[in-house]
């Protein structure tokens, strides 16, 4: 935890899979990079200011446990969308309450300077963070001593971002993948799944087995087709449907 990484120099090369502890020098170190001042939240999470669009400059927590681009606290989200007339769409989040629809949507621009990403989907939030799906666009290092973050573009800086095209909602339970819900309009409402469906594989593969791979087969990309084979009652079905670029 951050008790211990204070003293350290986290260095994260997402293009060589490497993460390195340094020691610090109390020097600038330019040969790692565009420089981005960082100071701790409340939390102990190390914070930075990113721009957003319309010029707004937000405080983003650093989240490397958030697979996602990010997430934008509620009020700044509802904002953009307003001003910006942005298209939604939703997702499931696990929460300490429980399970939660949480709104998506494509930002046009989040970065700092030349160091802009462009067009991503962030979710909203109780607080506005960079999770990996941001982070893993840099080579990142974290000075914590000096309280500098050092940014260099990675391999998957340009990397496209996408959400859900599918529609459809799902989790996870004692080894049933089960629907949670179905987008009204989606490929996977149009394609007859319903609410309470069990998933039994999906392309060929078992469901349960292969879970945590639904995430990326919903957003690998438009016009791709998913294969289900569903279980309702005592009824087997096969349903086909193409993913569609709902933001």
């Amino acid at each position: 935890g951050m008790v211990v990484l204070r003293y350290f120099i986290v260095q994260i090369d997402f293009d060589q899979g490497k993460l390195r502890l340094l020691h610090s020098d109390g020097q600038p170190h330019p040969e790692w990079g565009y420089s981005v001042p960082i100071s701790p939240h409340a939390m102990k999470i190390p914070t930075a200011v990113a721009q957003l669009p319309g010029g707004i400059k937000e405080r983003f927590l650093l989240d490397t446990g958030d697979n996602s681009e990010g997430r934008l606290r509620t009020e700044l989200f509802e904002q953009l969308i307003e001003d910006l007339n942005l298209p939604t769409t939703e997702g499931l989040s696990e929460t300490a309450s429980g399970t939660v629809r949480r709104r998506k949507a494509r930002i046009a621009e989040v970065g700092m300077d030349e160091l802009t990403c462009r067009n991503l989907v962030f979710g909203e939030g109780n607080w506005s963070a960079l999770g990996l799906g941001w982070l893993s666009r840099f080579v990142v290092t974290f000075d914590f001593p000096a309280q500098r973050m050092y940014l260099t573009k990675s391999k998957g800086f340009d990397k496209p971002s996408e959400a859900n095209m599918s529609g459809l909602h799902m989790f996870l339970c004692n080894g049933q993948v089960l629907v949670h819900s179905v987008d009204k309009g989606s490929p996977a409402d149009k394609a007859g799944i319903q609410t309470g469906d069990v998933i039994l594989t999906h392309n060929g593969v078992p469901a349960a087995k292969h879970f945590k791979e639904w995430g990326l087969q919903s957003r690998s990309g438009e016009g791709k087709k998913i294969t289900m084979t569903i279980c309702r009652g005592e009824e087997k079905l096969t349903v086909s449907f193409l993913l569609k670029r709902r933001i």
